[in-house]
């Protein structure tokens, strides 16, 4: 053993032993972040469906409410055209009324 001197082999001291210490305190904090990344992926997927539940709710209530005043006008419209009394057609008139042509 010529070439090998006593300073040259390295033997575990403290300093060694907190290295190793520290990797492991790291690693658990590794694992610890990994796991909270997981917990907020899946509350972030949670509030994704939530948003698209929310905004499809909101669509159906807004061309429901179209609908609902479709309905609204066509009912008002059907009793005007009742209360005429012919049963179809409306009781107004877009176009103006027809000149008095009876003065002398």
């Amino acid at each position: 053993m010529r070439g090998i001197t006593k300073s040259a082999v390295r033997t575990p001291n403290v300093t060694d032993l907190e290295h190793y210490k520290r990797l492991v305190a790291l690693q658990q904090e590794i694992v610890a972040v990994a796991r909270r990344n997981n917990e907020v992926e899946e509350e972030c997927l949670a509030l994704r469906k939530q948003l698209a539940r929310e905004a499809r709710r909101r669509r159906r209530q807004s061309s429901g409410l179209w609908r609902g005043v479709h309905a609204a006008a066509r009912e008002i419209l059907q009793r005007l055209t009742r209360s005429n009394g012919k049963g179809a057609g409306p009781t107004w008139s877009l176009q103006p009324p027809p000149p008095n042509l009876t003065t002398a």
